[in-house]
């Protein structure tokens, strides 16, 4: 019996046991949004870019130089969703850091919790642009209204990072 409890002590001596479970499903929630961000397609192209798939970065860059998003007559309005969706890695990154090592910091809480914000972040920035691909004023002329699987599966890994996260925090 003292080898399972001994083992029970190892375990937990390097992080598997307790909380571990909900840190783990955040850190691989940021990792999937940012993966899905970079490499996955979130839009397919229509009319003239027919034929076409963009990635996350690749949509970014359509939304600030082409204004596929948000039509010019938003002003510098058009310019965010461009730019909220450039931030989309890094902030994806910064999440898996700050829950990755949440146990080593002197206040594992605080950290636990910027982690969920970043996924909150990352799952807003990621509906947001859903909702402009599916009812946008002037996506429907460059991009398809149909989000791709990259879009859909960096909305699923955000949502689970806020949740391992906030979850985390709060069992700590």
């Amino acid at each position: 019996m003292a080898r399972v409890g001994a083992r029970h002590d190892t375990l937990r001596a390097v992080g598997i046991g307790g909380r571990s479970p909900w840190i783990a499903l955040a850190v691989a929630g940021h990792l999937l949004a940012a993966v899905a961000y970079l490499l996955l397609p979130w839009a397919a192209g229509n009319g003239t870019l027919a034929g076409r798939d963009f990635t996350g970065r690749e949509l970014a860059r359509l939304a600030h130089n082409l204004d596929v998003l948000l039509p010019p007559s938003a002003g510098a309005a058009a310019l965010l969703p461009g730019l909220a969706l450039q931030l989309v890695p890094a902030v994806a990154v910064a999440g898996a850091l700050l829950a990755g090592v949440a146990r080593l910091s002197s206040h594992p809480t605080i950290a636990l919790r910027l982690s969920a914000a970043a996924g909150a972040l990352t799952t807003l920035v990621s509906l947001v642009a859903g909702a402009l691909l599916l009812a946008g004023p002037a996506a429907g002329d460059v991009l398809s209204r149909t989000p791709r699987v990259g879009l859909v599966l960096a909305l699923l890994g955000s949502a689970l990072a806020a949740a391992g996260g906030w979850t985390a925090a709060r069992r700590h």
